[in-house]
C-alpha cells in the first residue's frame, strides 16, 4: 500500500505563498452548514455522540504515532511547526496509508458526523486566543502570530496532489482530517504551548453560546517550542 507519508510530503510542500490571500478572499463565505435541532433546548444539552477520535503525526517510519498529551519540535518563521492527522478511532497503531483508504477502516458511523478543531495559545502580551474551527477563514484573526491550513484527504484519490481547503469547497462532505500549522511573522510573541484539540459534531446543540464545542468526542494535545 502506498504511504500517508507522501500524503504528509505533498503538505507540507504545497506552496503557501498565496495562502494569506485565498483565504481573505473566502472570509465573507457563509458558514459551514450545521444541521438545525431544535429537539432539546440548550439549558438540558446532552451529548450522545459515539464517535472516538485521536490525533496521530506521521513517525517517518511506516506508520502512524499516536500523539500523548504533547509535541515538541522547533519553530522557525514561516516554517511548518506540524501537520497533524485525525481518524475516528482511539487505537494507538492505526493502519499506515492514504487517508481515503484507511478512514473508512474506522469510520463506523459513515460520518455522520463533521470534524472540527480548536486551537488556543496565549501572548506575551497576555491576550489569550481561543478559536473553534469549523473553515478555514476561523483562523484568519491569528494569521501574523500562527497560520493554519486545514485539509480534507479522505475524499481525494490515493495519490492525487491537493492543497488545503478553502472556504467555498467547505460542505456536507468534507472531512477536515488534517491540520497544519505554519509559523507566522510574529511566532516570537507566543507564549507557552499552542493547544490543539479535534472533535466530532453533529449540529448547533455542540457548541455553547460562545461558539466552543462542549460534547465529549475530543482529543487534546500540546505543541511545544523546544
Amino acid at each position: 500500500m502506498k504511504k500517508i507519508v507522501i500524503i504528509i510530503m505533498i503538505l507540507l510542500l504545497a506552496g503557501c505563498s498565496n495562502e494569506k490571500a485565498e483565504l481573505n478572499e473566502n472570509k465573507n463565505t457563509s458558514d459551514v452548514p450545521i444541521k438545525e435541532n431544535t429537539s432539546l433546548p440548550s439549558n438540558t444539552y446532552e451529548d450522545h455522540n459515539p464517535v472516538k477520535v485521536s490525533i496521530y503525526i506521521d513517525n517517518e517510519q511506516g506508520s502512524l504515532l499516536k500523539v500523548i498529551d504533547k509535541y515538541e519540535t522547533t519553530w522557525e518563521k514561516k516554517k511548518d511547526i506540524v501537520v497533524l492527522a485525525t481518524l475516528p478511532t482511539d487505537i494507538d497503531n492505526p493502519e499506515y496509508g492514504y487517508m481515503s483508504e484507511i478512514w473508512p477502516l474506522y469510520d463506523k458511523y459513515d460520518m455522520s458526523y463533521k470534524i472540527g478543531w480548536s486551537v488556543s495559545f496565549k501572548l506575551k502580551n497576555g491576550e489569550e486566543i481561543n478559536s473553534t474551527l469549523l473553515k478555514p477563514s476561523d483562523a484568519e484573526s491569528y494569521y501574523d502570530y500562527l497560520e493554519i491550513y486545514l485539509y480534507d484527504d479522505v475524499n481525494v484519490p490515493a495519490g492525487q496532489w491537493h492543497s488545503h481547503l478553502l472556504d467555498d469547497e467547505i460542505n456536507e462532505k468534507t472531512i477536515m482530517d488534517a491540520i497544519k500549522l505554519t509559523a507566522g511573522e510574529k511566532y516570537e510573541e507566543i507564549d507557552g504551548p499552542i493547544s490543539v484539540m479535534v472533535f466530532s459534531y453533529d449540529d448547533n446543540e455542540d457548541f455553547d453560546g460562545n461558539g466552543n464545542y462542549r460534547g465529549k468526542s475530543l482529543y487534546k494535545v500540546e505543541i511545544y517550542n523546544n
